[in-house]
């Protein structure tokens, strides 16, 4: 098959400066295509603007020998996107419409700001990128577009009502733009991309989340889109190797005699046929209603079912002046409703009709854009609101070519933003009461797309996924909203039907039904319904079963698989509700396929919901179905962790939850107080486990929630280092009927003395694996299993901490290596719009303010509420009740809870410190010399000391992040990332404690008193494995006697300790002050490159490059080796003369080197000269100049304008494999 190429087509990319646009950007660049990279650079919650992402990703696609350009405008202005492109290149052939941005908020505390972001950047972006790009695709008779939906927009999402409004309607808008655009060649299909859920984030293991990459979208949508491919109006879910398609499903529904029998409670008695789908259509369009209606004249006399009353009860029914408004308040009225009649034009005639009925009513004549005005009246006059039917609507149908903008937002704002605002306006009432049911209006032409209406199809499928995200949101207040899609002869439908269509469709023939879902009987929630002619049937998804493909996969492979991937006739068919039901939600689908492939099979498609995949540990992810009922759980299996640490770790867990440089007792080992934060008690049992996928039956790993952690310390402080290990056990399960509840417990001891330091409990939810009959309720467990619910007080205490951008990076290295943490790839992909922080570093954060206040606990137990995204704040609240301390945590910037339900116990175990005695030796120099006079002193032997240095990926990322690296350099701080490397300045890492017996080879030695002179490192062969073992072997060079000082040349030679191959070779000049004067050798002997003094030439830098020192950044470069004293500890910084800890040299050195290395590559050398200590918190600026294959640089602090390096060279080259990736 040949390869679909891309020659000379325009494709423009929105949101394209990472993840998922970032991957399709690089495919069609290198496919042949001429690309535009739109990106504006902010963050993911819609502020900001940054250049750099667009840029970067054209670079890389010039580098690679494509063709871009990059866009930097909101997609709120797509005309200038498309003026990009049609300036750039003439035209636009592709349009891939994938920007976005999250404002993750239940509908009870979202705002107008966190609702208009969203739709503006996905709904109203894609609009206007769509139709500055329609003409051109007109003219030319071709045109490509693909709209990113979401499993949230089709299934909806706690927390996501604007989200799932906004990527629903843009279901809406591809399907009519597929209509609109057929007869010129113009095809418009909606992808729905799969990742990780937030419900698996912290357990899913690396090997299943390694699929949920960019790569595995990109092929369907690249096939989509090329001119080869005529499919169009089409639904796709995509993800983790899945390719699968969603296509529209009608039941037959029932027909109800159209008279005045045609009641609520009619429809009632006819619901089990209304649902049943044994005979079902797969439409494109509406039902024929005339065909229905004359079925419906000739019908029996509708049969009767329960009572349908409303006594007691207040409705809102918006748009009720006229028809179909007008025929639900009426109804309503009539079976006891107090009812607001409300319509901006005029509710009078039907208030008065109401009454003269003898029923209550009031008009209200506010806009619905004014929910909280339309709410109000209804408060004022009855107290409260128990229903809400959002009905108003206008038409401005006009074909795509020719729409306005005013005529866009008009239909928005009646129908999708008044149906919010309403919504919202009403939602406190019912949440107080527990009491609630919401009818939302979509439409046939919002449900399939139509001609002409492009406004009102992404409107009204719009209200759609808003309705089924507040389904689920209400669901445990009693509040239960649906969607109707009505046929029915109104004011609105008066412009385009026939008169004598508009009288048969009469708006009473529609009304029972959506009364019956505003009433006490209401038999569903979430759920979609076609009305009208005295005929109901229910809408819903319906799923192929797809193709899964095994390995990464090209636009080529969707094209030789596409009849398994769109076929709908194979048996293989599922219909998803929610997001958790659906074929791409099957990421672990691949080890499903290896245990088929080992078994002999060849069929790579998915077969059902019985996916299996091995977990770490044995057995299943993903659990053969089984009824509950006849479910016995398995004999329990423990699998226990061993861990090891010492001082080390304990400041890297400290650092990853929020410690600081200044924190000297949290950072520096030798402290007289030095201690670990009590919270580390999670680290050592992670990963210690039981079979809990045999404990309940069903069980599904990605329907799994870590909901609360309780930890009890039980012997206080830890040893400076050890082995501890964690035994585990399970506590209970509990039944829930829709759901198992699995508590375990590990117990923590030391290996070699048997010494209990701590137990830990954690209670997991899995969705789906309950009914078995088992315990119904949890055992009372005292501190763990205690509500803590805050007394009715202002906190006692309130303490917040702003989390680095860095956080989860350096966290992270505690063990917990999730992707999700640090590869935006996976975020970009679904729900996540960044790399989200820890659970349990929020847990950390949030015990260290507590800790700070309150001092010790002998326990903790919090419940996890919401997720954290590094740089956001997080603000403990804690109340003291004796010796217990409740607490909450909350996210400042989007005023949600991260944990609740949250306490602690007061203890004292005395002291809480780890002494570490402060050695002889700290840097590999030497100890403190003897004072002698300088003249007397005879230089002693010689003594080289050869070290190992065993490392692993994480010691490479430590040491990136300590020479400046940051969490979007994925290729130095995420061990998963295919050009993952670390920088070559590592090389000096691994010899730093080879070194001689200093103080026996100069007079009058002092530790304080040494600088670090000059560097020079030599790569010889690159680069070197992910994990490995080293041997340095020093030698002296020479000694240099400056009279007041000494200069001591040490080098070093490293090698691989298994094979001998030599990696690099290093020279270090350190200036030993006050140690000259012995009458040694003057000068230094000329070395080549490790001592050329590399002037820089009198012409401008070719190259200037800066970056601010982070404050904390000495506190973890100094964890890679380099552990003297005058880095962290003020009081030995004072020692030597300084009035603070310097940042390491060899650290300025490092973030040198990383400037050079982007810009130019990799280098066979490096030599520097320190000039200038650097103090943290200051700006590196690297001035280079390139002489042949020669950079010569040097290093300026910019605020205080002086060199912290000179002298500075490289020689560009790779050494070895000539790669640089490990």
């Amino acid at each position: 098959m040949s390869e679909l190429r891309y020659d000379d087509k325009v494709v423009v990319v929105t949101g394209a400066g990472a993840g998922l646009g970032k991957a399709y950007a690089l495919f069609y660049g290198s496919r042949g295509a001429k690309v535009v990279v739109n990106d504006l650079g902010g963050s993911f919650n819609g502020e900001g603007a940054d250049t750099r992402a667009a840029a970067t990703v054209v670079e890389e696609i010039k580098k690679a020998g494509g063709i871009a350009v990059a866009d930097y405008n909101s997609v709120e202005f797509g005309d200038k996107i498309i003026e990009t492109a049609v300036n750039a290149f003439g035209t636009v052939h592709v349009l891939i419409n994938n920007a976005g941005i999250l404002r993750d908020v239940s509908l009870k505390n979202m705002t107008d700001k966190d609702w208009d972001l969203v739709y503006t950047v996905h709904l109203l972006g894609a609009y206007k990128t769509c139709r500055a790009a329609w003409p051109y695709f007109r003219k030319q008779k071709f045109g490509r577009i693909i709209n990113t939906s979401s499993s949230s927009g089709l299934y909806g999402s706690f927390g996501q009502a604007n989200y799932s409004a906004a990527k629903l309607g843009l279901v809406g808008l591809a399907e009519t733009l597929a209509k609109e655009g057929a007869k010129y060649n113009i095809t418009a299909n909606a992808i729905a991309p799969t990742a990780a859920s937030r419900l698996t984030e912290t357990v899913m293991p690396p090997e299943v989340l390694k699929r949920l990459k960019p790569e595995f979208v990109v092929p369907l949508v690249a096939y989509l889109t090329h001119e080869s491919c005529k499919e169009t109006w089409g639904i796709y879910e995509v993800g983790a190797g899945y390719c699968g398609k969603i296509r529209w499903e009608r039941s037959a529904g029932a027909t109800l005699k159209a008279d005045d029998s045609l009641t609520p409670s009619a429809v009632q008695a006819k619901w089990a046929e209304i649902t049943d789908f044994s005979n079902p259509q797969y439409p494109n369009g509406p039902n024929d209603f005339l065909k229905l209606l004359e079925n419906a004249k000739h019908a029996p006399s509708n049969k009767q079912g329960e009572k349908i009353d409303f006594t007691g009860k207040v409705a809102i029914v918006t748009g009720s002046g006229n028809g179909l408004g007008r025929a639900y308040a009426r109804l309503l009225a009539k079976l006891g409703a107090k009812v607001v009649v409300n319509d901006i034009a005029n509710p009078d005639n039907t208030v008065n009709e109401i009454k003269a009925a003898g029923g209550i009513a009031v008009g209200d004549r506010n806009n619905v854009e004014d929910g909280d005005a339309v709410v109000k009246t209804a408060i004022d006059n009855f107290g409260t609101v128990h229903i809400v039917i959002n009905n108003a609507g206008i038409l401005r149908d006009k074909s795509f070519q020719n729409m306005t903008d005013a005529q866009w937002d008009a239909v928005y704002r009646v129908h999708l933003h008044g149906t919010y605002k309403v919504t919202k306006a009403a939602w406190p009432y019912m949440l107080k009461q527990k009491y609630g049911r919401i009818v939302n209006t979509t439409s046939t032409s919002g449900i399939y797309g139509n001609f002409g209406q492009a406004n009102y199809s992404a409107a009204k499928l719009g209200i759609l996924g808003f309705t089924k995200t507040i389904a689920l949101e209400g669901k445990k207040y009693n509040i239960l909203a649906n969607t109707v899609a009505p046929n029915a002869g109104t004011a609105m439908t008066a412009t385009i039907m026939p008169p004598e269509m508009v009288q048969a469709f009469k708006p009473e023939y529609v009304a029972p039904t959506s009364v019956l879902l505003c009433s006490d009987k209401c038999p569903c929630t979430g759920d979609l319904f076609e009305v009208g002619s005295g005929w109901t049937g229910a809408t819903r998804y319906q799923s192929s079963g797809g193709h899964y493909f095994d390995k990464l996969f090209t636009p080529e492979d969707v094209q030789a698989n596409w009849k398994k991937i769109a076929s709908f006739d194979d048996g293989r068919t599922s219909n998803p509700k929610f997001s958790t039901e659906t074929n791409a939600h099957k990421l672990f689908a691949f080890e499903n396929q290896a245990q088929k492939k080992k078994a002999g099979s060849k069929n790579a498609s998915l077969s059902g919901p019985d996916s299996n995949s091995a977990v770490p540990g044995g057995g299943l992810l993903v659990a053969p179905k089984v009824d509950p009922a006849k479910f016995k759980p398995a004999a329990v299996k423990v699998f226990p962790k061993e861990y090891t640490y010492n001082f080390r770790d304990l400041i890297i867990y400290n650092l990853g939850i929020g410690a600081r440089a200044v924190d000297t007792k949290w950072v520096f080992e030798h402290h007289k107080d030095f201690e670990v934060l009590p919270t580390f008690v999670v680290i050592p049992p992670f990963g210690a486990s039981v079979n809990i996928q045999e404990l309940v039956p069903n069980f599904d790993m990605r329907l799994l929630l870590h909901g609360e952690q309780y930890c009890e310390i039980i012997n206080w402080p830890l040893p400076p280092s050890a082995t501890l290990v964690t035994n585990p056990s399970l506590v209970e399960t509990v039944d829930k009927g829709k759901a198992g509840v699995v508590v375990t417990a590990g117990e923590t001891r030391d290996k070699n003395t048997g010494k209990v330091y701590f137990k830990t409990t954690s209670t997991t939810f899995i969705k789906g694996a309950g009914g078995w009959g088992g315990q119904r309720n949890f055992s009372d467990r005292g501190a763990a299993t205690a509500a803590n619910t805050p007394p009715k007080r202002s906190p006692d205490y309130v303490a917040s901490q702003k989390t680095k951008e860095s956080q989860a990076a350096i966290y992270r290295l505690s063990g917990d290596y999730n992707p999700l943490h640090i590869d935006p790839a996976f975020a970009a992909v679904g729900k996540f719009p960044q790399p989200i922080l820890h659970g349990l570093a929020s847990f950390g954060i949030s015990g260290k303010l507590l800790y700070e206040k309150f001092g010790m606990f002998k326990n903790i137990k919090v419940r996890f509420s919401n997720v954290v995204y590094p740089g956001e704040t997080l603000q403990v609240e804690a109340w003291k009740e004796g010796n217990k301390v409740i607490f909450q945590t909350r996210i400042v910037e989007r005023n949600l809870l991260a944990i609740t339900g949250g306490a602690i116990e007061l203890h004292n175990f005395g002291s809480n410190h780890i002494h570490i005695p402060f050695p002889k030796e700290v840097t590999g120099l030497g100890s403190e010399g003897k004072k002698v006079d300088p003249k007397d002193f005879k230089p002693g032997p010689v003594k080289g000391k050869e070290v190992v240095y065993d490392y692993s990926f994480r010691d490479l990322i430590l040491y990136n992040l300590g020479i400046g690296a940051k969490k979007t350099d994925l290729d130095l701080v995420y061990e998963g990332n295919k050009n993952f490397t670390v920088i070559p300045t590592f090389a000096v890492i691994p010899p730093f404690l080879a070194t001689v017996n200093y103080s026996e080879i100069v007079p009058n030695f002092s530790l304080p008193m040494v600088l670090h002179g000059e560097q020079y490192a030599e790569i010889v062969n690159w680069p070197l494995p992910k994990n490995g073992s080293l041997v340095s072997t020093p030698r002296l060079i020479e000694t240099v006697d400056k009279g007041k000082a000494a200069v001591i040349v040490v080098g070093s030679e490293t090698k691989d300790k298994k094979s001998g191959k030599v990696y690099f070779r290093n020279q270090s000049s350190m200036f030993c002050r006050g140690a000259g004067g012995w009458g040694g050798q003057k000068e230094f002997s000329n070395r080549g490159n490790a001592t050329a003094a590399n002037k820089p030439p009198s012409r401008a830098p070719d190259f200037v490059s800066s970056m601010k020192v982070d404050e904390d950044q000495t506190a973890i470069y100094r964890l890679s080796g380099d552990l003297n004293p005058l880095h962290i500890d003020p009081e030995f910084a004072r020692r030597g003369g300084l009035k603070e800890p310097i940042l390491h040299g060899l650290s300025s050195f490092g973030m040198s080197g990383l400037m050079l290395y982007r810009k130019y590559g990799m280098f066979k050398d490096i030599k520097v000269r320190f000039s200038n200590m650097v103090i943290p918190g200051e700006t590196l600026r690297v001035e280079a100049w390139q002489e042949g294959n020669k950079v010569i640089f040097q290093t300026r602090i910019i605020e205080r304008n002086v060199f912290a390096i000179t002298g500075g060279a490289i020689e560009l080259g790779t050494p070895g494999s000539g790669s640089n990736k490990l």
